[in-house]
């Protein structure tokens, strides 16, 4: 092992580390404490890695009457349980599907009772209180878990594909989105992603008398109803932050031009659907309402539109203008198809590369995930690549450490890549904690973190933490870093060999503290 002695007579400390070059690195002052530092070495470990607000979902259906929720107890405690999830090839038969379980929950809440087209007596203005009660009961279920939740209410009995299920009065929808909104401003600590859902079979925005849109004198109201149903659910979510996902990019632009004061030139095409003249470009403000949209998609690569997502000449345009969402918010659904995928040689992934796709449902149209797992991606499965890339995956890259006031204050600067297909969702900022643990001591996960000031995490390229290394004693440490929210929970792994899982952070390096001599 190389080392490079320094001698300073100034208060200046600095080394780094890359992932080619795992040489140590000292610096000894005069009357002080030099400091060395090791980097560990910081590969992928190339596992799959179950992190919040990313990868594949288990579905849980919930039943919501007059009366309360339908089989609560049991929900509750699926959704304590530990996960279950697949761990590698995709199983030869559709029967281990049912086994599985992962720590993104996709929740379906049925709301149909309160609608005279599915109890045959009278549309109900107000979702009661057992009703509510049963709802938080459900969210509240997943704090202290690892697991999160991608959420969506309709009016479908029992999300079977029913049409026109909505009440006739179109005010009670509005107030039942009201009540809902303010529930889930209550949950933004494990609510991944909201989707709109309300109107349509599925609450997938379609095929409804709600969805279409209105003509006033010689003027368009694009998506009319649905457009007022989005902004009742921005306007009671005006206290969280909380990614709002709608089903097609048309219903974005039909809000942009309604609320945001843009004039998109709406026309209706061949098939009744208003569309702007031509698809606009758009970047939303930081903390604007519309910061929160994205996109679920449940027609994903069924088709050259994705079953209707898209407009098939307009695609790559779409996907374009929903890259100012797409980078931020989470995007995801249920996969029905396989365009652009490919065989043989010409294997693709760029229609989940394009869009940051961070989630899919597991066990819908399992066809298609067969045949993934028997195409050959760079020396794997397209499965196992797919498996390994939804969501964001952070490598730590490189550390540099700085001394700005003897022991007391360095900065550590750590930079990452981030190899998967989307980002850290906007809304997750997490908390930063670094372990210092003497080389000779076995981890007990016990440890306390070292006293640092931190800047949040929330998947920057370059993270800037200082730290006071003064109480240390002299010697050699394990340094790891962890990220997590405050409480603890809903940890992200860096995709980095040298993981601690009883510390829930990962090994960065190895520093030692040796006091020097006067020379």
């Amino acid at each position: 092992m190389k080392k490079v002695l320094f001698f300073l007579s100034s208060v200046l400390l600095c080394f780094s580390c890359k992932t080619q070059d795992s040489s140590e690195k000292e610096i000894v002052q005069e009357n002080t404490t030099s400091v060395s530092f090791v980097c560990g070495e910081l590969k992928d470990c190339n596992e799959v890695i179950f992190n919040p607000d990313m990868g594949f979902y288990s579905v849980i259906k919930v039943k919501v009457t007059q009366t309360g929720v339908q089989d609560k107890s049991e929900i509750i405690s699926s959704i304590k349980e530990d996960s279950n999830p697949l761990k590698g090839d995709y199983p030869e038969s559709d029967e281990a599907l049912w086994d599985l379980s992962y720590n993104l929950l996709h929740l379906e809440f049925d709301i149909s009772d309160y609608s005279k087209a599915v109890n045959g007596s009278s549309d109900i203005m107000e979702l009661s209180e057992e009703s509510l009660k049963g709802v938080r009961e459900i969210l509240s279920a997943f704090r202290g878990t690892e697991k999160t939740a991608v959420v969506r209410f309709a009016y479908d009995s029992g999300f079977a594909g029913n049409k026109n299920t909505e009440p006739e009065d179109f005010s009670v929808i509005l107030n039942h989105v009201k009540q809902i909104s303010k529930i889930y401003s209550e949950y933004e600590d494990i609510i991944t992603a909201i989707e709109c859902g309300i109107i349509g079979p599925w609450g997938e925005m379609h095929t409804s008398s709600y969805a279409v849109s209105v003509k006033e004198g010689t003027e368009w109201k694009p998506d009319y109803y649905i457009v007022q149903v989005m902004h009742e659910y921005l306007e009671g979510l005006k206290s969280a932050d909380i990614p709002f996902l709608v089903r097609q990019p048309k219903f974005i632009y039909a809000y942009l031009n309604t609320y945001c004061d843009v004039d998109y030139n709406f026309k209706l095409d061949s098939k009744n659907e208003s569309y702007p003249a031509a698809i606009p470009t758009y970047i939303p403000v930081t903390g604007s309402d519309e910061y929160k949209f994205g996109l679920y998609n449940d027609g994903y690569l069924g088709s050259e539109s994705d079953s209707g997502t898209y407009k098939s000449s307009d695609r790559s345009a779409e996907i374009e203008f929903l890259s100012g969402f797409t980078d931020h918010t989470p995007y995801g659904g249920e996969l029905i198809g396989n365009y652009g995928i490919g065989n043989g040689e010409s294997v693709s992934v760029e229609n989940f590369t394009n869009v940051h796709a961070s989630f899919l449902n597991i066990g819908w149209n399992t066809s298609y995930f067969y045949q993934f797992n028997s195409l050959n991606y760079f020396g794997e499965t397209l499965f196992q690549y797919l498996y390994r890339h939804l969501g964001y995956r952070y490598l730590l890259k490189d550390a540099v450490f700085t001394q700005k006031d003897g022991l007391k204050s360095v900065q550590m600067d750590f930079t990452f890549e981030n190899t998967g297909f989307a980002s850290l969702p906007y809304h997750r900022k997490k908390n930063v904690q670094l372990f210092f643990i003497p080389s000779e001591s076995a981890v007990s996960g016990n440890e306390e973190p070292l006293n640092i000031s931190s800047e949040l995490f929330t998947g920057q390229k370059v993270l800037t933490v200082t730290a006071d290394l003064s109480s240390l004693d002299s010697g050699s440490y394990a340094v790891y870093v962890k990220f997590s929210d405050s409480d603890g929970t809903h940890v992200i792994r860096p995709a980095n060999t040298g993981w601690n899982s009883q510390l829930k952070a990962v090994k960065a390096g190895v520093c030692t503290l040796k006091a020097s001599e006067t020379n």
